[in-house]
């Protein structure tokens, strides 16, 4: 499944120290029970891990913490007394895109209704991390600028993760600002070999149109038939789809959404075929947003991707 993979190309490109195992025992005169567990490292890190709760840590969490200490530009413009003040907020980024695992929490009950405050935050935090990318090569730290890249990469995964369309367009935007600056970098000269090297390999790892352009499909259909209801109550002439009419349209859309994990070309083969389909009810059909839209800005992920690979060469 594409998400599996997602997860395993965000563990791909995140490289994890392991801890060390504590072998020391405490001295003969500790508490009995305390005599035969490993001696406890009292460090702030090794304290956390002891209290935290059993689970996945979630990516989402650290995004957030990041936004909190963003300072946004005022006027659209990335200064450098800017990007020193969101220093913080980088670097906070940059260790939550560490994480695998990603859930935002969107509220899929509420239909269309629920919240995605993050998305501009992490627009807005993307591009910073762009400017700070180039900053660090104007400085002729190129590695440094390389691992900005890999953080934005990461990111824009992670801003995708669970959303509807408007997540995966957020995202694209996001990466799209980092490959441009990439691509810049490398027309100008200013990569070395190993360099180049490291981010084409990142980007291999990546499938050929990057995202989840299936899921997010699908989560966008699963919120009109509240959005239906929802309708239903606000307008007197409205005539709400039927239960039978909303499971067709479900029916239709998986299958296009299917469609989605295979290439462009065959993508638009499938949209065709249910945009031909005349039994889909009036409200979907035109609340759904445009799927032959949507898989041209795959053509344009795909296309951007192959580019840069053969720049990278």
């Amino acid at each position: 499944m594409m998400q599996m993979r997602t997860l395993a190309v965000m563990t791909a490109l995140t490289c994890v120290a392991a801890a060390a195992p504590v072998t020391a025992q405490d001295t003969a005169d500790a508490l009995p029970l305390a005599q035969s567990n490993p001696k406890p490292i009292y460090t702030p890190e090794a304290m956390l891990r002891r209290i935290a709760p059993a689970q996945e840590q979630n990516a989402a969490l650290g995004y957030w913490m990041a936004f909190a200490q963003m300072k946004e530009p005022a006027a659209g413009s990335f200064s450098p007394a800017l990007l020193d003040a969101n220093a913080a907020a980088l670097a906070t980024l940059a260790r939550a895109t560490r994480l695998p695992f990603c859930d935002w929490g969107i509220d899929y009950a509420l239909g269309p209704n629920a919240p995605i405050a993050h998305l501009p935050k992490a627009r807005v935090l993307a591009r910073l991390n762009s400017a700070a990318a180039v900053r660090a090569l104007s400085r002729g730290s190129g590695d440094q600028a390389v691992e900005d890249w890999l953080v934005g990469m990461r990111f824009a995964l992670h801003i995708q993760s669970g959303g509807t369309l408007i997540s995966t367009l957020t995202a694209w935007s996001a990466l799209s600002s980092t490959w441009q600056a990439i691509e810049m970098s490398v027309a100008e000269k200013r990569l070395t070999a190993a360099q180049r090297a490291r981010v084409a390999d990142a980007i291999r790892l990546l499938p050929e149109t990057v995202f989840d352009w299936e899921r997010a499909v699908l989560n966008e259909a699963s919120v009109l038939p509240l959005g239906a209801a929802l309708a239903k109550s606000g307008r007197g002439s409205f005539v709400p789809p039927t239960s039978d009419e909303t499971k067709r349209f479900l029916r239709e859309i998986e299958r296009v959404g299917d469609a989605f994990k295979r290439s462009p070309d065959q993508t638009a083969v499938a949209i065709a075929a249910y945009e031909a389909e005349t039994g889909v009810h009036r409200f979907y059909r035109e609340s759904m947003p445009s799927l032959t839209k949507t898989n041209e800005t795959r053509r344009e992920v795909k296309a951007a991707r192959e580019r840069l690979l053969a720049a990278l060469k």
